[in-house]
């Protein structure tokens, strides 16, 4: 059989099994038309005590992206608006990762993307990490579309970059533009 015949072959055969299991609006728990709008979230930890709170404008159903593509067998869940409030004074490093890892728990796969995402700390009026779209990932979280942070009642503004843990437990965050490279502790460690 000719190479072509071959491949021919394979996506008559599958075409029909990726329609019949790909994604539909009648998926049962994901319909692409419900949408959840201001909703609040509480963040609990293990052992049930408050990390912080979530609130958001709209959740909805989305696809995952690569490059200009929407891949429909990647599902993920979008928050626009959302603002992350940490609770509570002590141990503020160890909530806020305790908070994204609960957060990426909650959600099935962890695929989820926040849109105009912020985080505040208690005591404070002014959010100091506001973002366009973030990530949560294992050990911090990916961001871009514009990034301002505020470090020592100033804001720096980058492109993008990430936020994590430094060894000391301390929540930094690295600029990954490439003009402005640098590193700023965004939370000191406990």
């Amino acid at each position: 059989m000719a190479k072509k015949d071959r491949l021919a072959w394979l996506l008559a055969a599958l075409l029909p099994v990726s329609l019949a299991t790909g994604w539909s609006s009648d998926t049962p728990g994901r319909s692409r038309s419900v949408k959840v709008r201001g909703a609040v979230m509480p963040i609990y930890d293990e052992a049930q005590r408050l990390l912080a709170v979530l609130r958001l404008e709209s959740e909805f159903p989305d696809f995952q992206t690569r490059g200009f593509f929407r891949i429909g067998v990647l599902p993920m869940t979008v928050i626009e608006g959302a603002r992350l409030e940490i609770v509570g004074t002590n141990g503020l490093a160890r909530k806020f990762f305790a908070a994204s890892t609960r957060l990426q728990k909650r959600f099935p796969g962890g695929a989820i993307e926040l849109k105009r995402f912020s985080v505040r700390l208690p005591n404070n009026s002014e959010p100091f990490l506001v973002v366009t779209s973030a990530q949560p990932s294992i050990g911090g979280w990916n961001l871009r579309g514009g990034v301002s942070i505020r470090v020592a009642g100033s804001d720096k503004t980058f492109l993008k970059g990430s936020i994590g843990k430094a060894p000391d437990g301390s929540v930094v965050f690295t600029s990954t533009d490439p003009d402005r490279a640098g590193r700023e502790t965004l939370i000191p460690a406990d």
